[in-house]
């Protein structure tokens, strides 16, 4: 089987004699007119990222398996799906008391007849109001 050689010895498909086509690369192609990478993290997931010039996405492919790679052999988690999930995790955790309170006296005038919750959360709010409260307090439904 022979390879095919254009007119200036060089490997590719091109129309054109003299032109060649740059090699195809794993990982990296493009689409609409921007150039992407593709890489798998530590934990087996898929990422997609556009770059922009082709140079540069060669570049940052390179990186992102050094860094996969490194991971690997430190026996560290490298998926920045899983640390962007975390910072936001952290983020839901920390709420001041006062506003879980807020939120519950919200729910309560809409949704509640008994009008008592404002006195007894009075004396909570006295304690507790500037207190940070961690974990969800949404009791699965998004907000109170």
């Amino acid at each position: 089987m022979s390879d095919s050689r254009d007119s200036a010895g060089q490997v590719g498909t091109s129309d054109k004699p003299g032109t060649r086509q740059p090699e195809k690369q794993r990982g990296i192609f493009q689409r609409d007119g921007r150039w992407w990478i593709s890489w798998y993290c530590t934990e087996g997931h898929r990422h997609r990222q556009p770059i922009g010039s082709r140079k540069l996405a060669i570049q940052e492919h390179g990186a992102r398996r050094k860094e996969v790679e490194k991971a690997r052999r430190l026996g560290v988690i490298y998926c920045p799906d899983e640390e962007w999930k975390r910072k936001q995790a952290q983020q839901r955790q920390r709420v001041l008391f006062r506003e879980i309170a807020q939120d519950f006296l919200d729910f309560a005038a809409t949704h509640k007849r008994d009008r008592c919750d404002k006195f007894r959360m009075e004396r909570l709010l006295s304690v507790f109001g500037e207190n940070l409260v961690s974990g969800d307090h949404t009791g699965g439904r998004g907000t109170l």
